[in-house]
């Protein structure tokens, strides 16, 4: 359930967005990716100033999202003494950059503008 929450958070944002958030993960395998902070989030890898986002907007939608997905791992330290920020396991990084190359893919695919929603199957 929360990887489909995920999905649908990444899908609704804009293509040169999940596009910068791609090459930046694939440019460096090794880097690390923060839950439950904005310091090195997905969304501030690919670029967006948390300042200047709208609150209920798609990045802002999708930072919820991976939070929770990223998390959800029954992770006993995140579960019983979360911490302010912590590293997302990078089982979970590379489902993120698989779903959002399927996203760019999907989008590319179909002969509709960059931006337009599709749905991964």
């Amino acid at each position: 359930m929360r990887a489909q929450e995920l999905q649908a958070a990444l899908e609704a944002l804009p293509a040169e967005l999940i596009q910068r958030l791609t090459d930046r993960l694939e440019a460096d395998p090794d880097m690390r990716v923060t839950v439950g902070h904005w310091h090195r989030c997905p969304m501030t890898i690919a670029g967006v100033d948390r300042f200047e986002i709208v609150e209920d907007g798609p990045e802002h939608r999708f930072a919820s999202a991976w939070d929770r997905y990223a998390s959800a791992a029954s992770r006993l330290t995140w579960r019983y003494f979360p911490v302010i920020s912590a590293s997302a396991a990078k089982a979970d990084v590379q489902a993120l950059l698989r779903l959002a190359n399927a996203t760019l893919a999907a989008r590319s695919g179909t002969g509709l503008p960059a931006d337009e929603p599709v749905a991964v199957q």
